[in-house]
C-alpha cells in the first residue's frame, strides 16, 4: 500500500479519487477533466512510523492532511530538522523489508516542503 499525496488549489473533500492515469511525478501541474490542478507524489505506507516520529505525533497524515501549504510547510520543516539532528534514531524506523528507508523518507519530506513553499495557499491532501 502507498499514499498518494497531492495539493489542490481550493479546499476540496478529502476522498478525491485519482484515476491510475493521473498518477504523475512530483512538482507537476496538470488539469483533470473537472479542471482542478494537482501537484502529485506517492510514498510507501512503510514510512508511517518514521514520519509520525519525525512530526512528533501519532498519525502524520492527520498532522498535515487537509492543511494549507503554508501550515503544512512548518510541520515538514520541523520534521526535516529532526531527521537531520537525530539521524541515528530515525534509522530505527527503517522498514525491515527496506521498502521504506531514511533516504527515501528524507527526500520525500523535502519534496513536500518544496511543494508547500511553492503553493502556500493550496491544500495538502493524502489519499490511501
Amino acid at each position: 500500500m502507498s499514499y498518494d499525496i497531492y495539493m489542490l488549489k481550493k479546499r476540496h473533500r478529502s476522498d478525491v479519487y485519482l484515476d491510475e492515469q493521473e498518477h504523475v511525478t512530483p512538482d507537476l501541474e496538470f488539469e483533470t477533466s473537472e479542471g482542478t490542478i494537482y501537484w502529485m507524489a506517492n510514498i510507501t505506507c512503510n514510512l508511517f512510523d518514521m514520519f509520525s516520529w519525525a512530526m512528533d505525533c501519532k498519525n502524520w497524515r492527520e498532522m498535515v492532511g487537509n492543511k494549507k501549504g503554508s501550515v503544512a510547510l512548518k510541520i515538514f520543516e520541523k520534521a526535516i530538522k529532526k531527521m537531520i539532528e537525530h539521524r541515528e534514531e530515525a534509522l530505527k524506523y527503517n522498514s525491515p523489508n527496506l521498502w521504506g528507508t531514511y533516504p527515501n523518507a528524507f527526500r520525500f519530506l523535502c519534496t513536500c516542503a518544496i511543494a508547500c513553499a511553492k503553493y502556500p495557499d493550496w491544500y495538502f491532501y493524502i489519499s490511501y
